[in-house]
């Protein structure tokens, strides 16, 4: 073979490795785990409850920062292309445990405020 057919061949094979293709990629792989799920919502909670309790005004920039990795993860469930593959990957188990997580993290927020002004009210008293 001469080199310039040498050339078109490999340039061919290189092109047909990058033409465009159905992948058959996973998704659970690119979603956070369970485990990862819990601690965020964890951390989450604690850190908010604790300082929307000192300052009651805090709410509105803890609660989008606690409940960015569980409301992630519960709109992936509801994404339209994502959630049948996650249903099908990770069983409703990991769509119970995304939105479980979500609500306590909300929960701990709704607490924290409540607490709060609790607090408030006693301490003009």
């Amino acid at each position: 073979m001469s080199a310039r057919i040498r050339v078109v061949v490999f340039s061919l094979a290189f092109a047909g490795l990058f033409a465009p293709c159905r992948g058959w990629a996973e998704v659970m792989d690119k979603e956070p785990t369970e485990r990862y799920l819990w601690l965020a919502a964890a951390i989450g909670a604690l850190s908010a409850f604790t300082l929307i309790r000192i300052r009651w005004w805090l709410v509105f920039f803890i609660l989008p920062a606690s409940t960015l990795i569980p409301l992630r993860a519960v709109l992936d469930c509801h994404d339209q292309h994502v959630g049948p593959a996650i249903l099908s990957e990770g069983g409703r188990g990991y769509i119970l445990h995304a939105h479980a997580a979500l609500l306590v993290v909300v929960a701990a927020n709704v607490v924290g405020l409540l607490a709060s002004f609790r607090a408030r009210r006693l301490s003009r008293k």
